[in-house]
């Protein structure tokens, strides 16, 4: 399966979402909640290879869409400073995701991020054996190895293996 530059694209804004998020939550939550949310995705992978972790969201009209969600999940969004509108979005306590304006040339959408044991090993081989695509090979982080990858029909996914320790 080939992606389009487009699809491609798209794809490399999540990543930068997900990290610009981390970066971002330090900020905003303390270093110690970030760990929590990396200690908790930890826990998942060891327990449950496959977890959902993390839902982001890139749309054309911020206000409109916050508006949208808040009415019909009941979502409260915070707002991360420096971020160009870029928002967490929770039910209660901890965020579920967030929701950020699409970028120029990319198409908006939902991307899920999900806790695996293994992001070489593991997630990337069997996506791969599978006939799926890798479109941004694993990075590191200090909370986590993400990559993201399409399954075998182009809906794209991350992927994100938390740090040892």
């Amino acid at each position: 399966m080939t992606f389009t530059l487009r699809s491609a694209a798209s794809h490399y804004y999540v990543v930068d979402a997900l990290i610009g998020w981390v970066y971002a939550a330090v900020a905003v939550y303390g270093v110690a909640w970030v760990r929590r949310r990396a200690g908790r995705a930890r826990e998942l992978s060891a327990r449950w290879d496959g977890a959902l972790v993390w839902n982001d969201a890139a749309v054309e009209d911020v206000p409109a869409a916050q508006n949208f969600y808040r009415e019909v999940s009941g979502f409260r969004f915070d707002e991360l400073p420096d971020m160009g509108g870029y928002a967490t979005f929770a039910t209660d306590g901890e965020p579920l995701g967030g929701l950020g304006g699409s970028r120029p040339g990319t198409p908006p959408g939902w991307t899920t991020c999900f806790a695996v044991a293994s992001t070489n090993d593991g997630a990337i081989a069997k996506s791969q054996a599978g006939g799926g695509t890798v479109t941004m090979p694993a990075t590191d982080t200090e909370f986590g190895r993400f990559a993201v990858v399409g399954d075998p029909w182009g809906a794209p996914f991350s992927v994100m293996q938390a740090p040892p320790g």
